[in-house]
Order: C-alpha cells, then structure tokens, then sequence
C-alpha cells in the first residue's frame, strides 16, 4: 500500500480508501458471470497498471 501510495502522490489512507471505492467494481469487470477469463487475469504489472489508473480518475 506504501508504494502504491508513494506513486499515486497520496497518503496510504487516501490510496486504501480509493482502492476499497474501486475493488468491488474491477473485480466484477474482470470475473464476469463470477468466474476468471480462461486466458487469466494477466501479470501483476497489469493489474497495478489498472488500478493506477482507475485511483488517477
């Protein structure tokens, strides 16, 4: 969480709040009808690249 802040020029308090906004949704975009693309979720690097995203808007 500290690095996630730390990027998102953010207190760790404002990141987790903004990650627990954004989590219930990201999950449902990427597990539609409750269950895991077959190809995955991609890497690490990918997901962190959403969320970054996602906490910038």
């Amino acid at each position: 969480m500290a690095g996630l802040a730390e990027k998102m020029g953010m207190s760790q308090g404002d990141a987790a709040g903004q990650l627990s906004n954004i989590l219930p949704g990201l999950i449902d975009k990427l597990t539609p009808q409750g269950q895991a693309p077959a190809g995955g979720l991609g890497n690490a690097g990918d997901l962190m690249g959403m969320l970054g995203g996602l906490l910038r808007r």
